[in-house]
């Protein structure tokens, strides 16, 4: 227990250090940087906030423009740090983040007489609101185009001729999902069966999908480290902290004897980073001229060995197949199709048993247009796709990103919408795959915020209806909601449960993986876990005021629809979605873990 007790302080202190290193570097004065962060429990997210709330200086120009107009001339409003942790973090999680709204409602108490809790609450009312029909119109007006996927056979506009209750649809999106699912109500006297033509072409689909087990794993990170930032406090990329590589090479080393090098694609920009640490660590002089300050030379040291020694595995076998500017969205879509036009290897588009991908990077969402609440959710590459690509965005509402940007003055050299993979596009792609090989068992993992939008095309009733994803063998995993912030260790919790459960000979299921994972994860957060318990109860509560048959409904997993959870009141909710495995006749949930991998 002592032992523990001291491993605990020693890592909040390194926590601490590094993160004032961090908000130093960033152009944060030293006090400043060591009272948020106290108050931040050393948290570098939670103690920027503070700072642009508490400081005019350290304002974005989106917010110095909306709190403007509450100032009394020639005079600067400023707040106390404590203050700005209070409206932040402890009055409303939902503000948690949000400068601007913090910034409003500071204003509100002091111009207008009130307690700061009302003003808060008055603020969180207005955005539920504003959230209140968050729903599928973007993809429903992507369907009405025909724009969903390719090969559709039939007019999109008949997907409304489709039952909501209906438990076995017919899919409209393509012809191999219309005869796979067709094929599976027949069996369950649910519909007619297939001509013998029809079963013969089904059955050559089948064959597809009989063959080895493929892992991709996939490092993002934010394109603005690539490049001198809003505020001009480094004069070109930053990589010291970057989000995912460890992890990358984490799940390499710990997985690698379980699909074979051959049978593993990486997609991060690994040598390009260390290579920048590397130049950055020489001296002072080259930590100034990288990294914007002289000081950051240790830090810049320390860091270049932690990605050593977190990715030695992988750079003895020779790095990540796809490194530099082709980490991208275009590369990973190329990937997953295995579509031979580029340079590099793709996973096979026939002879494939299943596909394991795991993506860890920042996430986000932004709304599709001014007068619309639907929303698009992305996660971010730290390279744009080539301008020959610009055409996977067609089906996007990106330009809803241009009404919310935080710094649209910040030139990335190319429209932004390219460095994002959103989740439409990725929903794509899957379903490419699965046209070709509808059995073909794909397992997906999303390690960044607002993750649970990448689960929507499981999850919500245009989907299911359309495409039939409801039966599709996909298990996918998330590690936060919809709007949600995620935290950033689920993705080892749940590689170190699926690395026991394959040393014990496989058998353990996927879904037993997952709450082995899951109960860790919330043992280690206890106080998380009481936060999101209690706002579940106020929302259950507030479902059975307005209807008493809503309190009946079962609360599921993050970004479910069920969760009203349009709104960040909760943080890091993990969660996963079964689809139907029909080579087993089982739920997904039920695959045990051997079979979507390599070992004998």
């Amino acid at each position: 227990m002592a032992e523990r007790s001291r491993e605990k302080r020693a890592e909040a202190e390194r926590r601490l250090r590094l993160g004032r290193e961090e908000l130093i570097a960033r152009g944060v004065e030293p006090q400043h940087a060591d009272e948020a962060l106290a108050l931040a429990d050393g948290s570098i997210v939670r103690a920027e906030a503070e700072l642009h709330v508490a400081f005019d200086r350290y304002r974005t120009e989106e917010e110095r423009s909306a709190s403007s107009g509450w100032r009394v001339p020639a005079e600067t409003v400023e707040h106390s740090l404590a203050s700005a942790s209070l409206v932040l973090f402890g009055i409303s999680p939902w503000l948690g983040g949000e400068p601007k709204l913090a910034l409003e409602a500071l204003h509100n108490a002091r111009v207008g007489g009130v307690r700061l809790e009302a003003a808060v609450h008055a603020i969180v009312e207005r955005r539920r609101a504003e959230f209140a029909q968050e729903c599928s119109q973007r993809l429903d007006a992507a369907i009405a185009s025909g724009g969903v996927a390719e090969g559709s056979s039939r007019s999109a506009a008949a997907s409304e001729e489709v039952p909501d209750a209906e438990e076995w649809p017919t899919p409209l999106c393509c012809r191999t999902h219309h005869l796979e699912l067709q094929s599976l109500a027949a069996e369950r006297s649910r519909g007619p069966a297939l001509s013998p033509s029809e079963a013969s072409e089904l059955k050559q689909l089948h064959a597809a999908s009989d063959g080895d087990a493929w892992l991709v794993l996939v490092g993002g990170e934010h394109g603005g480290i690539m490049r001198a930032d809003a505020r001009a406090t480094r004069p070109g990329p930053f990589l010291a902290g970057h989000c995912s590589l460890e992890w990358v090479g984490f799940a390499y080393s710990r997985l690698k004897k379980f699909f074979g090098r051959d049978r593993i694609i990486v997609i991060a920009q690994l040598a390009e980073t260390l290579e920048w640490l590397r130049e950055a660590s020489v001296d002072e002089a080259s930590a100034a001229r990288l990294a914007g300050r002289p000081s950051l030379l240790a830090m810049l040291r320390r860091r270049s060995q932690v990605m050593q020694d977190a990715c030695k595995e992988l750079l003895e076998d020779g790095g990540a197949d796809y490194d530099g500017i082709d980490v991208n969205a275009s590369t990973l879509l190329r990937v997953l199709k295995g579509d031979p036009s580029g340079k590099g290897r793709c996973v096979p588009q026939h002879a494939v048993g299943s596909t394991m991908l795991v993506l860890v990077s920042h996430g986000h969402a932004h709304p599709a247009g001014p007068s619309t609440t639907s929303h698009e959710w992305y996660m971010h590459f730290p390279h744009p796709v080539p301008v020959e690509a610009d055409n996977l965005y067609d089906f996007v509402s990106h330009q809803g990103f241009e009404d919310v940007d935080p710094h649209p003055e910040w030139d990335w050299g190319a429209p932004k919408y390219r460095w994002k993979l959103y989740s439409q596009i990725l929903f794509q792609a899957h379903h490419t795959v699965l046209q070709r090989s509808p059995r073909r068992r794909l397992v997906l993992f999303h390690q960044f915020c607002l993750s649970g939008g990448a689960a929507n095309f499981m999850r919500q009733r245009s989907y299911q209806t359309y495409c039939g994803t409801k039966r599709w063998p996909v298990f996918a995993i998330v590690t936060a909601g919809r709007f949600e912030a995620a935290l950033g260790n689920f993705v080892g919790l749940w590689i170190d449960e699926l690395v026991s459960a394959l040393d014990e000979g496989g058998s353990r299921t996927l879904g037993d993986v997952y709450k082995a994972a899951e109960q860790r994860y919330w043992g280690a957060s206890p106080d998380v876990r009481a936060s999101n318990a209690a706002v579940a109860a106020q929302r259950a509560d507030a479902r059975h005021a307005e209807s008493p048959l809503a309190s009946s409904m079962e609360l599921t997993d993050a970004g479910s629809p069920e969760l009203e959870e349009t709104e960040p009141s909760t943080v890091g909710t993990v969660g996963r979605v079964a689809g139907f495995d029909a080579t087993s006749g089982e739920s997904m949930e039920n695959v045990p873990v051997g079979r979507v991998t390599n070992i004998v």
